[in-house]
């Protein structure tokens, strides 16, 4: 791809999440419902899920060397996401895109520039977005000119999540919950998943609270909202009846692509 003209033809990037609407679009990709991209990119926060991780490898690296689409995965300089807001004594907050944009966006805008070089005011990216037809609200264009926003499902094929799901299920291939096990917009009942199931995880993300706190205590402040919200702290899950009367909040930001 090095001595290709970028501005004459960009380079067509799948932003890969793992999850249902980007596994979908590859899928499509292949079976020459949409072209080929030139590029697969999954960028690794390293505090996906473990079902996140399982696709990846299992899955889409292994699809991708079948139908010979560059598959890469790009993380931050600044080491795992949850290490990170740990040494920090803080925590991602909704609302903030801050994670998003250093552990997601910067890293693939790093290596893609490595890739196409730079012209001022040029497009020389098309980055391919799996926003289906339900979410249409989160569709967003891209804040640089030499990146645009591409929405297969959105403008073309005139898909729902739902139809994806199905398209899916048909293939058989499965896909789980995907994402960042510490993300502030996962419902509350995934705390008490990870709570099970990965014990370790859950108090490193108790601890972040509990520092988070700490730091704001000392600036004479306390921490009213955390993971959980509603000023409950995961270390108190154990002691609520019914997490089930919470209500969840629900992620429509569409923050979390280049």
């Amino acid at each position: 791809m090095t001595d290709r003209n970028y501005i004459e033809n960009p380079l067509q990037v799948l932003s890969f999440g793992a999850g249902t609407q980007s596994t979908a679009m590859l899928i499509l990709s292949v079976e020459g419902k949409l072209p080929k991209p030139d590029l697969v990119m999954f960028a690794d926060t390293g505090t996906e899920t473990q079902a996140t991780y399982r696709h990846v490898h299992e899955w889409a690296i292994p699809f991708c060397a079948e139908h010979e689409i560059p598959f890469e995965i790009v993380q931050s300089t600044r080491g795992k996401l949850h290490d990170f807001y740990l040494e920090r004594r803080n925590i991602p907050m909704v609302g903030i895109a801050k994670c998003t944009i250093d552990f997601k966006i910067k890293p693939m805008r790093q290596r893609l520039r490595e890739i196409v070089g730079r012209k001022n005011g040029k497009c020389l990216v098309n980055c391919w977005i799996g926003i289906t037809t339900d979410e249409a609200s989160r569709r967003h264009p891209s804040d640089v000119k030499w990146v645009v926003n591409t929405f297969p499902f959105l403008d073309g094929l005139d898909m729902t999540r739902r139809q994806c799901i199905q398209l899916l299920a048909d293939r058989g291939v499965q896909v789980g919950k995907s994402g960042c096990w510490l993300c502030p917009y996962q419902p509350k009942r995934e705390w008490m998943k990870l709570r099970r199931s990965d014990p370790e995880l859950f108090e490193h993300a108790a601890k972040m609270e509990e520092a988070t706190d700490e730091r704001l205590q000392e600036k004479g402040s306390r921490l009213r909202v955390g993971f959980m919200g509603d000023n409950v702290r995961l270390r108190e899950l154990g002691q609520i009846p019914d997490l089930w009367s919470f209500e969840d909040k629900a992620c429509d930001s569409g923050s979390c692509f280049i």
